[in-house]
C-alpha cells in the first residue's frame, strides 16, 4: 500500500511524488523487489499520523510506480501512473508496511446516448475553461477529444483542472462513469463561473 497524503492519482494519469524514508519507501522498496501491484490508499484526512483502515476511501488506486530517484536526506521521488479503481476488501499491517486486499472496479466503457450526451457537454465545458485559464495547455483540449471512454474521459478532466481535494476524492469513489461526468460537468461549470468573472475583473 501506498498511502496518499493531500493527493489523489486518477487511472491512467500519472504524478510525481515525492517520498520519506518509512512505511511508503519501505512499500514501495517492497513492492518492486517481490514483482507485486501496489494499490494508492487515501486518507480522509491527511493529519492522521498512524491510519486505520477506517480513515481511507473505499476506493483506491491500483497503480505502477517508476524508479525511486534519490534526493538529499534520504528521501526519494518517483512517477507514478494510476492504473485502475480498485474496491478495497481489508486492510492488515505486516511489519513496517501496509497491505491490501481488493477487488478491480471493472468499468463500463460502452458509449450510450446518455454518455455520448455528457461527454460532448465535458468536452465543451473543458473547452471553454482553457480558452479562460492560461495554466491550461490547448493540447488538452484535443487530447479530450480523442478520449473514447466516458470514465476515462472524467478522470482526465479532473486531472487537468485544479479541484479541491475534497472534490477529487469525491470522483474517485465514484465508480459509474455516467455519475462522475455528471458530478465533472456541475464542477465545471462552476469552474468557468469563476473564470469568466476573473476575466471581466
Amino acid at each position: 500500500v501506498l498511502v496518499m497524503r493531500d493527493i489523489v492519482v486518477f487511472p491512467r494519469m500519472v504524478s510525481p511524488i515525492f517520498v520519506t524514508p518509512g512505511p511508503n519507501m519501505d512499500a514501495i522498496n517492497h513492492a518492486q523487489k517481490n514483482d507485486q501491484t501496489m494499490i494508492a490508499l487515501i486518507l480522509t484526512d491527511s493529519d492522521i499520523e498512524k491510519p486505520k483502515s477506517e480513515d481511507f476511501l473505499p476506493i483506491g488506486i491500483e497503480i505502477a510506480v517508476g524508479r525511486l530517484l534519490s534526493l538529499q536526506d534520504a528521501n526519494a521521488s518517483a512517477l507514478i501512473q494510476g492504473r485502475r479503481r480498485v474496491k478495497i476488501r481489508e486492510i492488515k499491517k505486516e511489519g513496517s508496511i501496509m497491505m491490501a486486499r481488493g477487488v478491480i472496479v471493472n468499468e463500463p466503457t460502452t458509449v450510450d446516448r446518455q454518455a455520448e450526451a455528457l461527454m460532448r457537454t465535458s468536452r465543451d465545458l473543458f473547452e471553454r475553461c482553457i480558452q479562460l485559464d492560461r495554466s491550461l495547455p490547448d493540447e488538452a483540449h484535443l487530447f479530450s477529444v480523442n478520449i473514447s471512454e466516458p470514465g476515462w474521459l472524467a478522470d482526465m478532466i479532473a486531472t487537468a483542472i485544479s479541484l479541491p481535494f475534497d472534490e477529487r476524492m469525491k470522483l474517485i469513489t465514484i465508480t459509474e462513469p455516467k455519475s462522475r461526468l455528471k458530478r465533472l460537468n456541475w464542477l465545471l461549470a462552476q469552474e468557468l463561473d469563476v473564470l469568466q468573472l476573473e476575466d471581466e475583473i
